[in-house]
């Protein structure tokens, strides 16, 4: 794993659209939308980042999220105090990758998030990184 990242995962290319600008990952039959990455191929295994920033949840004041790509079911499995942020380990269904992602205590209890409760985030495009080189990735 590369130091100081997390949140790193590998995918297979799924669809090219340069007309649309956009490379179309298939990460455990979901599919996340990129900005375009023309030196890919459909069929290329690529490692990729998302910054936590980029793991966004619902806002505090809405009920449900408004329509976005990237749209993701997740169980939180795992929740760690630490002072006044949390850490949220979030699995995608039928025990897929993991993300992991530290969010203010206060996020926490409006969102009520607890171990075992199903939630969404979106994952913003535009904070979705493809290494340049292969490397590596445990899904951490």
């Amino acid at each position: 794993m590369l130091l100081g990242l997390r949140n790193t995962f590998e995918s297979v290319v799924a669809e090219q659209d340069a007309g649309n600008a956009v490379t179309a990952l298939s990460l455990a039959g979901h599919r996340i939308e990129i900005a375009y990455q023309p030196h890919l191929r459909q069929g290329d295994r690529i490692s990729w980042v998302v910054a936590d920033a980029g793991i966004r949840f619902r806002a505090i004041s809405r009920k449900e999220m408004v329509p976005q790509k990237n749209r993701l079911r997740v169980t939180v499995v795992k929740m760690l105090a630490l002072g006044d942020q949390v850490r949220l380990f979030l699995q995608l269904a039928d025990a897929g990758p993991v993300f992991k992602i530290d969010v203010t205590s206060r996020l926490a209890e409006e969102l009520a998030l607890a171990v075992g409760i199903e939630t969404e985030v979106v994952l913003r495009a535009g904070d979705i990184h493809v290494f340049e080189q292969q490397v590596s990735v445990t899904g951490s």
